[in-house]
C-alpha cells in the first residue's frame, strides 16, 4: 500500500536616484536617518538641471557619490514609488536589474537576485534602518509581513551582489536597505487609502510633529488581499491575508554633538493557506502573525572628522498556525518512529514506498539477501513495520490538531567608528554582537539559542583625484557555524568627469540555518477522533537534519561603467559580471525526506544595465535590462535515493535552483508631468521565465492633485494588465481578470 504522508513545508510566510538626487543638509545635524550611516547625511530630490552625483550611503557604510561605490547600487525613491502606484512593497523590486518576483506557497511574495531557490529565498539580505529582518532559523524573508508602511518609506538601496564585507554572513547575493523618512520631513498630518481589484486595499494614517530638540512621527497602517481566484483545477484558492501595523520614530537632539533616534513597531494579522487535500489537510490553515521590534541608535561626533555611533535592536516575530489533519495511524506508529531514529532515509523509503515496492523490501529482508538498505538491526525494524502496515486498514484514518508555530527573537548591539584621516582616507569600522532565540515544538523539539560575534571595516583610499580604491571585510564567529571572514576589494577610475569605471571582487558566505542544520522535526496531534490506544494525543515521527552542513560560498566578479551627464538629464550604470558559488545547500527540506547536503555549484555570467533620461522637466524615462547565464553542476553523494525513491533526481534540483533565474528580465518606466495638477505614469515589466511561465505586465497611473488651503489632496487611479494568460509563476496561481483596477485618495495638512 502507498501512504498518503504529511508533506507539510516551512512556514515563509525618485524618480529614483537614477534621476539625479544629491546630498542636502537639513537643520540642526539631526539630518540622520537610522541606518548605519544615515546619520552622516540625508538625501533628498533636487532639480536635475543642477544635480550632482547621487550620493548612496549602503555598499561601504560610508557616505559616497554613486560613481565611487565599491559595488552597483540602484536607488528606489519614495517619488518614483509614489508616483507608479506602487502598492506592495515587493512589486518595487521589479525596478531592479537582475531582480525577479514570485508568489509561492499561497500568495507569498518571493524576492531574489539572479534567482536560485524561490520557496526558501534565503539569499538576500534585508535591511530596514539598519535592522536585519531576514529570519535566521526558517532563513527567508516574510515581505508581506515586515513592519514598515510604504508611506514611511524614503528611499531603498539594493547593493546589488555580495555585500557580506559590510553587513556580514547571508549578504549573500545582493542586500535591500529600507530607509525610512525622517521625522523631521514629516511634520503635519497624512490619510491615505487604497481600494480595488481581488479584495486589495491599504490605509495608512500618520502624524508627525516637533521642533529644535525633538521631533516624531507616529503612523498606523493596514492591508488586506484575497490573493488568486483559483487553482489550476478550477477550485476557489483560499489565501488571503489581513494585517494591522504601528510604528513610532523619533529623533533627540541631546546636544551639539549628541544625537538619538529611537523606533519601535508592530505588525499583527493573519493569512490563509490553502488546504492541501492531499496532504490530509481538512481545514484552512490559518497563520496568525505577529512581528514587533523596537531600536535606538545614539550618534556623537566627537569633530568634524570623527564620529561613532551605537544601535541596538530587538525583534520578535511569532507565528501560530495549526489545522485539522486527517491521515493514517501508521504515521504514529512506534516502529516507524524507531526506523527514523535508526535510519532515517530507511524510514523515508518505507513511508513514500508502494505496494509492489514494499513487498520487494519484505521478501529480500525474510529470505535473503536482506534490504541493503541499511544493517540487519535497521532489517529487523523494518520488517516489524511492514507487518504491522500490512495488517492494518488502510481506509483507517485519525484526524487531529497540528501546528507549524514558531517563536524568533533576535536581539542586537552594534558600535560602528567612522574617521576621516585626510582627503584621502577614511575608516569605518565596528564590532556588534547579537543573540538570536527560537521555540517550536513541530520543527525544533524545543528551544535554543544562536550567539554571533562580528568585526568589520571599510578603507578607502585615493592616491589620485581620479582614482580610489576600497578594502573591507568582515570577520564573524557564531556558536553553531563557527568562523569565516568575508571579503571584498574595489577600484574606481574617473575616466573623465562624467565617466567611471568601476572594479570589483568580493568574497560571501551564507551560514546554513538553524531549519537546515538542526531541524527535529515531528507532529504533535491532539484531540484525535478517533484516539489512538485511548490516548487523544500523540507524536508523529521524528526527522532530524544530518547536520555538518558546511557554509555556502560565493566570488563574484564585476566590471562597471556608470555615466553621469547632470546638463542633459542622463544617467546610466552597465555591469558586466561573473558569479561563482558552491557548496550550495540544495535537496528536499520535506518532513518525509530531509536530506540536506553542501550538494550544488552554479556559475552565473550576465551583464546589467539601469538608464535613466530626463529630456525635460516634464518627463523622465528609466529604462532596465537584466540577461543572466546560468550553468549548474551536481557536487552531491544521493543521486541514486533521489532518483529510486523520491523522483527527486539531479535534474529536479536545476529546476528549484532556476525557478526564479529569468535569462532576460527587464522594465520600462515614463513618468510625464501632465500639468500642474495631473500627473501620469507608465510601466512596463518583464521576465521571461519566472517558475514555469512569462511574467509580462503594464501598468498605468493617472494622478490628480491640488491644494486645499494649506493642505493638500490627491486622487489616483492605477490600471494593471497582464499581456498574456499564464499563471504567475506556479499553475494554481491563476487569476481569472487580466486587468485590475485600483483607486487611492491621500491627504495632507
Amino acid at each position: 500500500m502507498r501512504l498518503i504522508t504529511v508533506r507539510a513545508t516551512k512556514e515563509r510566510r525618485g524618480l529614483s536616484a537614477l534621476v539625479l538626487a544629491c546630498a542636502s543638509s537639513l537643520a540642526h545635524a539631526v539630518e540622520s536617518s537610522s541606518n548605519d550611516m544615515l546619520a552622516e547625511a540625508d538625501i533628498s530630490m533636487t532639480d536635475w538641471q543642477s544635480a550632482e552625483i547621487p550620493v548612496v550611503l549602503t555598499p561601504a557604510r560610508l557616505k559616497q557619490p554613486r560613481s565611487e561605490t565599491p559595488a552597483t547600487v540602484t536607488v528606489l525613491d519614495a517619488e518614483l514609488l509614489h508616483r507608479l502606484g506602487v502598492r506592495n512593497l515587493h512589486d518595487a523590486f521589479r525596478l531592479v536589474p537582475g531582480m525577479t518576483v514570485g508568489s509561492v506557497s499561497s500568495n507569498l511574495p518571493s524576492v531574489s537576485y539572479h534567482g536560485t531557490n524561490a520557496n526558501e529565498q534565503r539569499r538576500l539580505q534585508v535591511l530596514v534602518d539598519g535592522r536585519s529582518v531576514y529570519n535566521p532559523n526558517l532563513a527567508d524573508v516574510d515581505w508581506l509581513n515586515i513592519p514598515v508602511a510604504l508611506e514611511d518609506i524614503a528611499r531603498i538601496e539594493i547593493t546589488r551582489g555580495p555585500n557580506a564585507a559590510a553587513y556580514g554572513a547571508n549578504s549573500f547575493l545582493a542586500i535591500v536597505n529600507i530607509i525610512t523618512k525622517h521625522p523631521y520631513d514629516t511634520h503635519g498630518t497624512s490619510l491615505s487609502y487604497w481600494d480595488g481589484s481581488n479584495g486589495y486595499n491599504r490605509y495608512h494614517a500618520s502624524y508627525g510633529g516637533g521642533g529644535d530638540t525633538l521631533n516624531y512621527r507616529i503612523s498606523v497602517n493596514g492591508k488586506q488581499d484575497d490573493g488568486f481566484d483559483r487553482r489550476a483545477n478550477g477550485d476557489p484558492f483560499i489565501d488571503s491575508y489581513d494585517l494591522d501595523g504601528f510604528n513610532l520614530s523619533a529623533n533627540v537632539q541631546l546636544g551639539p554633538r549628541d544625537n538619538l533616534q529611537v523606533q519601535a513597531g508592530l505588525l499583527n494579522g493573519d493569512h490563509d493557506y490553502h488546504p492541501d487535500t492531499g496532504d490530509g489537510q481538512t481545514s484552512v490553515p490559518e497563520s496568525d502573525e505577529r512581528d514587533r521590534f523596537a531600536s535606538v541608535n545614539w550618534r556623537r561626533e566627537v569633530n568634524a572628522n570623527h564620529f561613532f555611533q551605537v544601535q541596538a535592536y530587538a525583534h520578535r516575530r511569532i507565528r501560530r498556525q495549526d489545522w485539522t489533519n486527517c491521515n493514517h495511524p501508521i504515521l504514529f506508529s512506534d516502529n516507524l518512529s524507531a526506523l527514523y531514529a535508526a535510519n532515517q532515509r530507511f524510514g523515508s523509503i518505507l513511508i513514500g514506498a508502494n505496494g509492489a515496492t514494499l513487498a520487494e523490501i519484505y521478501a529480500n529482508i525474510v529470505s535473503g539477501p536482506g534490504s541493503g538498505l541499511g544493517s540487519a538491526e535497521d532489517d529487523a525494524i523494518a520488517r516489524t513495520l511492514i507487518e504491522e502496515m500490512s495488517a492494518s486498514d488502510p481506509d483507517a484514518i485519525v484526524c487531529g490538531r497540528i501546528n507549524l508555530d514558531i517563536a524568533e527573537t533576535r536581539q542586537d548591539i552594534e558600535l560602528q567608528d567612522t574617521y576621516t584621516f585626510s582627503d584621502e582616507v577614511r575608516l569605518v569600522s565596528g564590532l556588534s554582537f547579537r543573540k538570536d532565540s527560537f521555540y517550536s515544538e513541530t520543527y525544533f523539539n524545543g528551544g535554543d539559542d544562536n550567539y554571533l560575534q562580528r568585526a568589520f571595516f571599510n578603507l578607502e583610499y585615493r592616491p589620485l583625484p581620479d582614482l580610489g580604491f576600497n578594502l573591507g571585510g568582515m570577520a564573524e564567529h557564531d556558536q553553531a557555524n563557527g568562523g569565516y571572514f568575508s571579503p571584498r576589494g574595489a577600484m574606481f577610475y574617473h575616466l573623465t568627469p562624467n565617466q567611471t569605471l568601476r572594479l570589483v571582487v568580493s568574497h560571501a558566505v551564507r551560514t546554513p540555518d538553524t531549519y537546515e542544520q538542526s531541524v527535529a522535526w515531528s507532529f504533535v496531534a491532539r484531540d484525535l477522533d478517533p484516539p489512538l490506544d485511548g490516548e487523544t494525543e500523540a507524536r508523529s515521527f521524528l526527522i532530524r537534519s544530518p547536520g555538518g552542513l558546511d557554509n555556502e560560498k560565493i566570488v563574484s566578479r564585476e566590471i562597471g561603467y556608470y555615466l553621469n551627464y547632470p546638463e542633459w538629464g542622463l544617467e546610466a550604470d552597465i555591469k558586466v559580471f561573473r558569479d561563482n558559488m558552491w557548496d550550495l545547500i540544495s535537496a528536499p527540506l520535506q518532513y518525509f525526506s530531509f536530506e540536506p547536503e553542501n550538494n550544488l555549484k552554479i556559475e552565473q555570467t550576465g551583464f546589467e544595465v539601469e538608464t535613466t533620461y530626463s529630456p525635460s522637466l516634464r518627463d523622465t524615462l528609466r529604462a532596465t535590462y537584466a540577461y543572466l547565464d546560468q550553468d549548474e553542476e551536481y557536487t552531491g553523494s544521493v543521486t541514486d535515493f533521489y532518483t529510486a525513491y523520491t523522483s527527486f533526481d539531479v535534474s529536479r534540483l536545476f529546476q528549484i535552483e532556476s525557478r526564479m533565474s529569468a535569462r532576460h528580465s527587464g522594465s520600462f518606466t515614463w513618468l510625464r508631468r501632465i500639468s500642474d495638477r495631473f500627473d501620469a505614469a507608465a510601466a512596463y515589466y518583464l521576465a521571461d521565465a519566472i517558475g514555469d511561465y512569462v511574467y509580462e505586465r503594464a501598468d498605468l497611473t493617472v494622478s490628480y492633485h491640488r491644494r486645499l488651503g494649506r493642505g493638500q489632496m490627491e486622487l489616483s487611479a492605477k490600471l494593471e494588465h497582464y499581456l498574456n494568460d499564464d499563471p504567475i509563476m506556479y499553475r494554481d496561481n491563476v487569476l481569472d481578470d487580466r486587468t485590475h483596477l485600483f483607486l487611492s485618495a491621500n491627504l495632507k495638512f
